[in-house]
């Protein structure tokens, strides 16, 4: 995790001069698939060399979607009222998901 961090935060720092000449939906979309797409290779990832690699690409489409996001936030009309319901949203899918996995029972791990 602290490989997709590091580069999720050079990533942000580098592109911020960009973030309000891109064009959002695109950009936002992009990253979201990149995202989905390496955070599920990385699952089935068989080396530890590959889960590396495919962190540190996941941190760029993290940047990149942090990024998009905040500019777009900063450019609406209420920004604190958009940050609050992003915010609360997050919450909600990441209290949603872990009782999806609770309820499931594992994660996949062999604990035992």
């Amino acid at each position: 995790m602290t490989l997709e961090l590091l580069s999720m935060s050079v990533v942000a720092m580098l592109a911020a001069p960009l973030g309000q000449r891109a064009r959002k939906p695109w950009v936002l979309t992009l990253a979201v698939l990149l995202l989905v797409v390496v955070h599920s290779i990385s699952a089935l990832a068989d080396s530890y060399a590959l889960l590396l690699g495919l962190r540190i690409v996941a941190g760029i489409g993290a940047g990149t979607l942090l990024l998009a996001v905040n500019t777009t936030i900063a450019a609406s009309g209420d920004p604190v009222r958009l940050y609050g319901a992003c915010s609360m949203a997050t919450a909600t899918v990441g209290l949603l998901v872990l009782l999806y996995v609770v309820r499931r029972g594992s994660v996949g791990l062999n604990c035992a």
